[in-house]
Formats: C-alpha cells, sequence, structure tokens
C-alpha cells in the first residue's frame, strides 16, 4: 500500500481548518448593515457571531477611539498570520516569514516620510518583524534616517536598511525624487525576496503568478495614486516595478501619461483586469479617495487569489488566499468604522464594501 507523505497530510488538514475559518468571515450583508449603526461599538456589536468579531468584542468598548479599534484589527491580523506559521509545515512558515516582511516595509515607509516631512505618527501597523521584536516604539521616535537604519538592521532588513541608508543624504536636503525611489526600492526588494523564496517551494510556479498578481496590483495602485495626487509622471514611472504578469510596463507607462484618473482607467481597462477597473471607475466617479480605491484593488485581487488556490491545496498558496482574505476583511471593516466615526455618505461607502460597482 503507497503511504500518503505526512506532509500532504498535513497541508490537506491546514486547507480544511481555513476553509472552515472562512465561514466565519464578516459577510457583505454584515458590513453593510453596520452602516446603519450610529457608533463604532453598536456595529460591532452586529459581528460578534464572526471571529473577527469575537476578538474585537474583548478589546473594543463604548469609548474606545477609532485608532484604537484600527489597533485591535491588527493585532487580529496579526494573531491569524501567527496561527499559520506555527503550523508545523516548513514551506508555510518559509513563505509566511517572507509575506509577512510586507507590514515591515509600510512601517518602514512611514516612518521615513514621517522625516521627510517634519510631521509626528503616532503609532505604526502591529505586525511584521519590527513589532514581533518590539521595535515598534523606537522606530516612531527615530530622529534621522540613520536611527532607521540601525533600527531596520536589528531584525536583519538589511537590504531595506541599505536603500534607505543608499538615499539618507538626499532625503535629508527634501529630494522628493528620492523619497520616490526609496518607497519604489523597498516594494522592488520586497516582491523579488518573496519571488525568490517562492520559487523554491512546493507550488513555486503557482504561487509566482500569485505573487506577479500582487504586483499587478501594486503597480495600478501606483500609477493610480500617482495621477490622483498629482505625482509627476516620471517619478510615477520609476516608481513601477517587475515583473509583471497581465498588464504590461508598456501599458502602465501609457496609463501614468494620461492627464486624469478616468483617462488612465480607460488604458487599463483593455487589459485581463477589465472587470476590476470598471469597479474602480464607478466608485472614483462616486468621488472615492485614494484609500477606498486600495481597497477595491485588495477585493478585486483577493478574488484573483481564490481563483488560484484551486489549482494547487497541497502548497502555501492556499495561505496567500486566505491571508489576503483575511487582510481584505480588516480593510472593510477600517472601511466602514472609518466612515461611521466621520459621518460619511452610505451612498459612497455600501457598494465598495458589497463589492459592486456604484451604478448598482
Amino acid at each position: 500500500m503507497r503511504l500518503i507523505p505526512k506532509s500532504i497530510t498535513k497541508y490537506a488538514s491546514l486547507f480544511s481548518t481555513l476553509e472552515g475559518k472562512l465561514t466565519r468571515t464578516v459577510s457583505r450583508e454584515q458590513l453593510a448593515s453596520m452602516l446603519d449603526k450610529k457608533n463604532i461599538y453598536d456595529a460591532l456589536l452586529t459581528i460578534t457571531n464572526t471571529d473577527i468579531g469575537e476578538f474585537l468584542r474583548s478589546r473594543v468598548g463604548p469609548e474606545s477611539t477609532l485608532d484604537e479599534v484600527e489597533e485591535a484589527l491588527y493585532r487580529y491580523l496579526w494573531d491569524e498570520v501567527l496561527s499559520i506559521r506555527n503550523y508545523g509545515l516548513r514551506e508555510v512558515e518559509e513563505f509566511i516569514n517572507a509575506y509577512i516582511i510586507k507590514y515591515d516595509l509600510l512601517n518602514t515607509i512611514f516612518a521615513v516620510r514621517a522625516l521627510f516631512y517634519g510631521k509626528e505618527i503616532s503609532n505604526l501597523l502591529s505586525l511584521g518583524l519590527l513589532y514581533e521584536n518590539n521595535l515598534l516604539d523606537e522606530l516612531l521616535s527615530a530622529k534621522s534616517f540613520k536611527d532607521i537604519v540601525f533600527i531596520l538592521g536589528k531584525v536583519s532588513l538589511h537590504d531595506f536598511a541599505r536603500i534607505v541608508n543608499d538615499y539618507s543624504e538626499r532625503l535629508r536636503g527634501k529630494d522628493l525624487s528620492a523619497l520616490r525611489a526609496v518607497e519604489s526600492e523597498l516594494y522592488e526588494s520586497y516582491f523579488n525576496n518573496l519571488l525568490k523564496t517562492v520559487s523554491i517551494i512546493r507550488g513555486g510556479l503557482e504561487l509566482k503568478r500569485a505573487v506577479q498578481k500582487l504586483i499587478d496590483g501594486h503597480n495600478i495602485f501606483v500609477v493610480l495614486r500617482g495621477i490622483v495626487s498629482k505625482t509627476p509622471k516620471a517619478l510615477i514611472a520609476a516608481s513601477l516595478i517587475e515583473p509583471t504578469i497581465h498588464v504590461s510596463h508598456d501599458t502602465l507607462l501609457e496609463a501614468a501619461e494620461q492627464s486624469n484618473i478616468t483617462q488612465a482607467l480607460q488604458v487599463l481597462s483593455h487589459t485581463p483586469y477589465e472587470k476590476m477597473i470598471t469597479r474602480i471607475s464607478s466608485i472614483v466617479s462616486a468621488g472615492a479617495n485614494e484609500s477606498l480605491i486600495e481597497v477595491v484593488l485588495l477585493q478585486e485581487f483577493s478574488k484573483e487569489l481564490e481563483s488560484d488556490k484551486l489549482s494547487d491545496f497541497y502548497s502555501p498558496l492556499p495561505v496567500l488566499s486566505y491571508i489576503v482574505n483575511k487582510e481584505l476583511e480588516a480593510s472593510m471593516l477600517r472601511v466602514v468604522f472609518w466612515s461611521i466615526w466621520n459621518n460619511m455618505p452610505r451612498e459612497l461607502i455600501e457598494p465598495i464594501v458589497r463589492g459592486i460597482s456604484s451604478e448598482g
């Protein structure tokens, strides 16, 4: 009798566990009903039958601020990531260790931007290696770019440290192109490391395609954010990274050259992401900001990864799909809580939480 490899059995068990947990994800209907509530706490009470709602219920009270609620959302997401990392599958652990550096990348960018613009930030994302090693407070109090370099070195983020160090003089001189270059090179370093990691583990080909789709999403957002913020076209172009998969570098450059976001979306609609671009176009027409555009992109790429995972159950691919799904859930709740806190018009937010175009 042929024995089933132990790792295959463990993958099957993990996949079954993740699928079961997804049944306790906040639904679109629940998100929409939360918009009827007058405050965050009342909205939270409507999702206590979900995993994330149960987690938040013990940490959020009637007097909690939006910042405190967001902090609890990050803690939930981090707990989910750690539970999978500690499942006992070496390849899954290697993949997650490479993936979670994304949060260190974001925290590094927040810290660099704060120093560059001379602004204080009250908190950082409670996820990643810096958080795991209790270095967020140290990063928050960094007084110079050299301080950031030193802190990154403490957790062996040497590539990130080198990039910040290489541009530290120009950053001190308030060179905006240097700030954009740092952010671009940090993302490029992160994705290259992630691609290198997935290339040597089970399901590498499918994982590589999935990561390239995430790169597509990053590039699309870079173009759209750049146009909305009136970033010089040359800086947008310099911020694009390779390797793409379904939207070419030339198409991205053509979109970046457009004079407004509607024209850019029209260029991007002639790609396999046509449905996604149609949704973004509808929320742009309704007045969505950069953060809402980013959430819609995450929604659509979550669907892409959900479809991909069916091609290989016995690899970290379903893990990537699950983590992105949980990131999306946390992001959607942030949108809902933010909209309630700021009394945003329901007609802008509801199409986003329901995952539909603003026309219906």
